[in-house]
């Protein structure tokens, strides 16, 4: 009605008067005229639609927030309600759906404002024209799907007769507001150590080991490289040390990576002179996601690798330096080599025959065969096809590479000479015409190669 004016208040007086003229008392009463609609509004929920980085959740127990009937006069009216509405968009190959709190389910039964959708929250203060307020009949953990979006929005409802302003306009990021859903931790792997054959075998470089990985998250993502974290341990006998950036301790520790590009992380492990050689180092990785809460992840399964940068060593048992041999007893050379953790990956053997004035190679470096590959083993060539020449000198060559990419430094060597001429011997005496006679025997011996 055009004589009343919203948010005013309102006095009315009336009396009774008799046909005999009679008049009664007055009496009056009070009231507000208000036809402006209340407004609610969320204060702990962000908008993913405003603020990506702040709008996904993992875990959502209570939402409040304040509401207020303001009208357009000088007096406001009384807040009645407080209700919240959810909806869960189809998406996923899941369809549309409302959360009902009164059955505490997911349902489309009925058009998408009807009153069953809407569930009232907690008003702080009553008959009052703003409040705070708390709503807890939230869906359960379970009931929130990865990944998902989600509408939630908030309505006041004042206490005007004879029916109740509703609020029916819903501003974003005020009483209207768009989630995801985010309740697992990023996915973090280990990819890259410097294991160039894929044996988990490594020998750092001078400039030191460079560990890579990945780490993803979706929808809450990773914001910085203090969100990933890595775990270094060595084993070193029964004892596990683990890494600080700075030195070895035994107690768990765990350090961040260098630099962090979404998907990719890295990170130098740069004092190689604190890197034990020979022994089994484990590595972690783990991710903490920007959901609110946030997911924090934990550390899996590591990746096992040997660090190995002691070079191998190979040594020759026969034949023996500096001696002589009969061409028929070379058959088979053969030594020993060591790998130790990294163990074997190749035996390299070559032979030489020295031919005044140079070293003619009579068998170019090539594999033979070996009884292992870890800790100490034997190696052996044959020497089948091979024309031994006596009086000849001969070099045999050893050289052994590791699965950590390690090659001997020093080549190991032996020299013999083969011999496969007899000696000569000449009697001088005894000249006897009969064995009575004799008392000694003389003469020379020689041998145009090695000694008699």
């Amino acid at each position: 009605s055009p004589i009343w004016a919203d948010g005013f208040q309102y006095r009315i007086y009336s009396r009774a008067k008799d046909k005999a003229g009679n008049t009664g008392s007055i009496s009056e009463s009070d009231f507000v005229f208000d036809i402006t609609t209340p407004t609610a509004q969320i204060t702990t929920i962000r908008s993913y639609e405003v603020s990506p980085t702040t709008g996904v959740y993992s875990s959502l127990t209570q939402i409040t927030g304040t509401a207020v009937d303001t009208t357009g006069g000088s007096i406001a009216g009384w807040l009645d309600k407080i209700e919240l509405h959810i909806e869960r968009p189809a998406q996923s190959g899941f369809p549309l759906r409302y959360w009902r709190a009164d059955t505490r389910s997911w349902d489309a039964t009925q058009g998408k404002e009807a009153d069953i959708y809407w569930s009232s929250a907690t008003i702080h203060r009553t008959n009052v024209s703003a409040s705070s307020w708390t709503f807890t009949n939230l869906p359960s953990g379970g009931d929130w799907n990865h990944n998902f979006t989600y509408i939630i929005r908030s309505r006041a409802k004042d206490q005007a007769l004879p029916v109740s302003n509703l609020q029916q306009t819903f501003v974003l990021n005020e009483s209207s507001f768009t989630i995801v859903w985010d309740n697992q931790p990023p996915v973090c792997n280990v990819v890259s150590y410097e294991d160039e054959d894929s044996n988990g075998i490594v020998n750092p470089g001078i400039d030191g080991w460079y560990v890579a990985g990945t780490a993803a998250d979706t929808p809450g993502g990773i914001l910085a490289a203090s969100d990933i974290k890595l775990r270094i341990a060595r084993l070193d006998g029964s004892t596990t040390y683990y890494w600080t950036g700075t030195v070895w301790q035994t107690g768990m520790t765990e350090i961040v990576p260098d630099s962090f590009m979404s998907p990719n992380w890295d990170y130098t492990f740069s004092d190689i002179s604190k890197l034990i050689s020979d022994q089994r180092y484990f590595l972690y990785v783990r991710g903490i996601d920007n959901a609110i809460p946030k997911n924090v992840g934990s550390y899996g399964s590591p990746v096992e690798v040997i660090v190995d940068t002691t070079p191998p060593v190979g040594i020759i048992t026969f034949p023996k330096q500096g001696q002589f041999y009969r061409g028929a007893s070379l058959g088979t050379l053969s030594g020993t080599a060591n790998g130790d953790l990294s163990g074997i990956k190749k035996i390299d053997i070559e032979l030489r025959r020295f031919d005044t004035p140079n070293w003619v190679v009579v068998r170019p470096f090539g594999l033979c065969g070996r009884d292992g590959s870890f800790g100490t083993v034997n190696w052996s060539t044959n020497t089948t096809g091979i024309n031994w020449e006596t009086g000849k000198q001969y070099a045999i060559e050893v050289k052994v590479y590791d699965l950590a990419g390690s090659t001997q430094v020093t080549i190991s060597s032996v020299t013999w000479t083969v011999d496969d001429g007899v000696p000569s011997v000449t009697l001088y005496e005894p000249v006897l015409s009969k064995w009575a006679d004799y008392t000694k025997s003389t003469g020379t011996a020689s041998d145009t190669v090695s000694y008699i």
